[in-house]
């Protein structure tokens, strides 16, 4: 491994060219130099191609730290893995993972979605409704996935709250959560079942889905 040339005094010395400029550390990693501003790039070669993939800006990603991604691409050429595509694909893997958690919310994130939709527009911009959940619901359920969410879990919430003598509350709570699982039949975020209402309601309700969550929900205030 050649000598490491760049410190970070020079680094930060390194006055603002007219064009762009590149500054060796050694083993393909360089501190690119240009008028808007100072970044890291790593050239390599594969497939007998000249490759750049850039490692972020100083000094955000800081000499060492520029050095250990240096270190982690060339450990995996010499693996024989582009670390390009190897990034692209952990990049693709991430946000695909982030668009399944965000179509499949938790309780916490459908609590939020129905707080900033609909709670926050009450007298009180939600605070009553937002107090009650961060104190008895989410530590209790928050985590869950919302179309995991049964009747015994919500039971779970509400005996817990029982326990302290405050039926009338709970009672309210059990609104509350009624009220959020509505939210989410309606949108579709719970698993559901396409069944009208009832009779009377089909003509104006045609072709809406209801979720297996109407039948429980329905159940809590009986």
């Amino acid at each position: 491994m050649a000598a490491k040339l760049l410190t970070a005094t020079a680094i930060r010395a390194a006055k603002t060219p007219s064009r762009e400029t590149l500054l060796a550390d050694g083993d393909g990693l360089f501190l690119r130099v240009r008028p808007r501003g100072k970044d890291w790039l790593f050239i390599y070669s594969r497939d007998g191609r000249r490759r750049k993939m850039g490692f972020g800006p100083y000094p955000d990603v800081s000499l060492e730290r520029a050095r250990e991604k240096a270190g982690t691409s060339r450990q995996l050429i010499a693996d024989g893995i582009d670390p390009a595509l190897a990034r692209a694909a952990a990049d693709a893997e991430q946000k695909a993972a982030e668009a399944a958690s965000a179509a499949r919310p938790t309780v916490k994130m459908l609590f939020e979605d129905w707080h900033r939709k609909e709670a926050s527009k009450r007298r009180d911009q939600g605070a009553e409704i937002r107090r009650a959940f961060a104190k008895d619901v989410l530590p209790v359920i928050g985590s869950m996935y919302a179309d995991e969410v049964s009747r015994r879990h919500i039971m779970q919430v509400l005996d817990e709250v029982k326990e302290r003598g405050v039926g009338r509350y709970a009672n309210v709570l059990l609104q509350y959560l009624r009220q959020m699982f509505r939210f989410a039949a309606l949108r579709e975020i719970v698993a559901g079942d396409p069944r009208p209402a009832d009779s009377a309601r089909s003509a104006s309700r045609s072709g809406r889905r209801y979720v297996a969550h109407r039948r429980f929900l329905a159940s809590w205030s009986n």
